[in-house]
């Protein structure tokens, strides 16, 4: 967490998502800031490269909010659920 943390101040929102990814995307009260953090400033950007691994992390944490608490009226699941379906929208168009 402390480690995502860093990243995030100094402003490597991939490298951040790729770390998250690759150790499953815990679905941490804690650890939600920080995934909303980057799925802001990295839908922001609009980079593909980012925009990939922010989907990866997303498609993860998705999954662990649904074996948490399988009830997707939640409004946590709901906000997520929306960065995930953003980004595969924005990867769609950068395909066209």
């Amino acid at each position: 967490m402390q480690f995502s943390k860093t990243f995030l101040q100094q402003g490597q929102f991939k490298e951040t998502a790729r770390v998250l990814s690759r150790y499953g995307a815990p679905a941490i009260q804690q650890m939600l800031p920080v995934y909303k953090t980057i799925a802001v400033e990295v839908l922001a950007s609009v980079n593909e490269v980012e925009l990939v691994m922010l989907k990866e992390m997303l498609q993860k944490l998705m999954k662990n909010l649904e074996q948490n608490n399988p009830d997707k009226n939640n409004s946590i699941y709901q906000e997520f659920m929306k960065y995930l379906m953003i980004t595969h929208l924005l990867l769609l168009k950068t395909e066209c």
